[in-house]
C-alpha cells in the first residue's frame, strides 16, 4: 500500500478570543467570560453597540479601528510571532554535526575528584529526602481530598435519592429506623436500577421482629431496568403517636386578662387568713396551702377569661389507664418512702437537691443519725421571686393554677408563699394538695 507524501499545511491564522478579543487563547479557555464590544470596548455585543463610526475604539491598543481588524500593529505582531513559531518547528533543514576532537577539553571534560563525587552524593541524598517528604505530604493531601470528595458525593446522592420517595417524612422515618438498627440495607454495591444516569438501591431487608407489627402492604414489583435481578420491594411503615387526649386543664385567654383586677381579688382572698394563727401541725400546713391555692383560683376565675368552656368528664386513654394501674402500687411506696424517710429529719443548709441526695444516701448506707435540733436555712422572699420568675409562661400546674398568674401576683402572695415554704421545711411535711 502506497501513500503520496505531501507537505504539512500549517494554520497561520492568528488565534483571537471572540469574547474578550485578546490573543493566544480561544473562548473556551477565556477567564473573563464577559463580552467585549469590538467597536467601542464596552461590555456588550457589537450588534447592540450604538456608538458612532467616528467613536470607534480598539480595546487592545486604543486605536481608532475595530478590535477584530487585521491591519493594526497588534494583529501584525501576533501574526509575525505565529509565523516564527511555525518556521522554527517545521523547518526541514538540520545543522551539520562534526566529529569532536579527541583532546578537546570542552568536548571531553575532566572527571570530578573524590570530594566532588561525595558532595554530589550528598546533594542527591538531600534531593531524595525532599522528594520523599513532598511525596508523603501530597499523598496525605490527596487522601483527605478524596475522602471529602466521597463524602460530598454520598451526601449529594442521598439528597437526590429523596426525590424518588413519596415524601420527606417517609425518608426521615426510614433513616431513623436504619440508624436504630431496626432495618438493614443489602451489603451489595450493585444498584437496583438506573434511571437517567441515576443509580438507586431500594431493596431493604427487615432486621428485627418487633418492626413486623408496623409493616403493611408489602408488595414486590417486576425488575424495571435492573441488570442484576433484584426485585423492588415496597411496604408501608405506620409509626406515629397515639391521638392526644383532651386536656382537662382550662384554656385561659391571657390576651384580654385584667391583671389589676386579678391582684385585687387575690389580696382580698389572702386577707381572710389569720396571720396570728401558728402552724404547729401538718393539718395547719394543709389548711394554709389550700387557702393560698383557692385564693389564686378565685382570682383567676374572676380576672382571666377562658377560651373554651371546661369539660366536666374526661376519659383516660387505654395506655394511660394501663400505666396507672401497673404503677399505682410502686408510686404509693415511693411516696411513703420519700415523705417518711427523706423528710423525717431536717438536714444541713445545703441547697434542696443536695439535701435530698445526701439524705437518701445516708438512709441507704444506714448511717443516718436523727437529731432534735433543726437547722434549716430560712427561704427568703428574694428566692421565691427568683424561682417564680424562671417559670415558663406556657405551663399550668396542678389545679389549673397557671404560671402567668404566679408571675403577675402581688407582694402579699409572695409573703404567704415564703411563709408556707418555711413551715413545710420546719414541719418536714409536704401538703397533698
Amino acid at each position: 500500500m502506497h501513500f503520496n507524501a505531501e507537505a504539512a499545511s500549517q494554520n497561520k491564522k492568528t488565534v483571537q478570543c471572540y469574547i474578550c478579543l485578546q490573543y493566544n487563547h480561544i473562548a473556551k479557555y477565556c477567564k473573563t467570560k464577559q463580552q467585549i464590544c469590538a467597536k467601542c470596548g464596552d461590555n456588550h455585543r457589537i450588534e447592540q453597540c450604538t456608538a458612532a463610526n467616528d467613536a470607534i475604539k480598539c480595546n487592545n491598543c486604543k486605536g481608532k479601528h475595530l478590535a477584530t481588524a487585521n491591519d493594526f500593529p497588534n494583529f501584525l505582531e501576533q501574526k509575525k510571532r505565529m509565523l516564527n513559531l511555525i518556521n522554527q518547528y517545521s523547518s526541514t533543514s538540520s545543522p551539520t554535526t562534526t566529529t569532536p576532537l579527541l583532546h578537546d577539553r570542552n568536548e571531553f571534560p575532566s572527571l570530578p575528584n573524590m570530594y566532588q563525587s561525595q558532595q554530589g552524593h550528598l546533594h542527591y541524598d538531600i534531593f531524595d529526602e525532599l522528594i520523599n517528604l513532598l511525596t508523603t505530604k501530597m499523598e496525605k493531601i490527596i487522601e483527605e481530598t478524596t475522602k471529602r470528595l466521597f463524602e460530598t458525593l454520598i451526601n449529594n446522592d442521598a439528597t437526590s435519592s429523596s426525590s424518588f420517595s413519596d415524601s420527606d417524612e417517609d425518608i426521615h422515618i426510614l433513616q431513623e429506623l436504619l440508624d436504630d438498627d431496626l432495618i438493614e440495607c443489602v451489603e451489595d454495591d450493585s444498584p437496583t436500577f438506573e434511571i437517567n444516569d441515576y443509580e438507586a438501591k431500594l431493596d431493604w431487608i427487615l432486621g428485627s421482629q418487633p418492626l413486623l407489627s408496623f409493616i403493611t402492604n408489602v408488595e414486590t414489583h417486576p425488575t424495571i431496568g435492573t441488570i442484576n435481578g433484584h426485585e423492588l420491594l415496597t411496604f408501608d411503615i405506620t409509626i406515629g403517636a397515639e391521638p392526644k387526649a383532651t386536656s382537662p386543664r382550662l384554656s385561659l385567654n391571657f390576651k384580654i386578662v385584667k391583671w389589676p383586677k386579678f391582684r385585687s381579688k387575690l389580696a382580698q382572698q389572702l386577707t381572710l387568713w389569720n396571720n396570728d394563727l401558728s402552724l404547729n401541725s401538718p393539718l395547719d400546713v394543709e389548711d394554709y396551702s389550700i387557702l393560698i391555692a383557692n385564693s389564686i383560683m378565685l382570682a383567676t376565675q374572676e380576672a382571666v377569661p377562658t377560651s373554651t368552656p371546661p369539660s366536666k368528664s374526661y376519659a383516660l386513654t387505654k395506655g394511660s389507664s394501663k400505666f396507672l394501674h401497673a404503677t399505682s402500687h410502686t408510686t404509693t411506696l415511693f411516696a411513703d418512702y420519700f415523705e417518711n424517710d427523706v423528710y423525717s429529719c431536717t438536714d444541713d443548709t445545703l441547697p434542696f437537691h443536695d439535701q435530698v441526695t445526701s439524705q437518701a444516701s445516708n438512709i441507704k448506707n444506714n448511717n443516718i443519725t436523727f437529731s432534735n435540733t433543726r437547722k434549716w436555712k430560712q427561704i427568703t422572699i428574694e428566692e421565691v421571686k427568683y424561682h417564680i420568675k424562671q417559670l415558663r409562661n406556657s405551663s399550668a400546674g396542678p389545679g389549673n393554677i397557671h404560671n402567668r398568674c404566679l408571675k403577675n401576683s402581688s407582694e402579699l402572695l409572695i409573703q404567704h408563699l415564703t411563709k408556707l415554704f418555711n413551715q413545710i421545711l420546719k414541719q418536714g411535711y409536704i401538703p397533698t394538695k
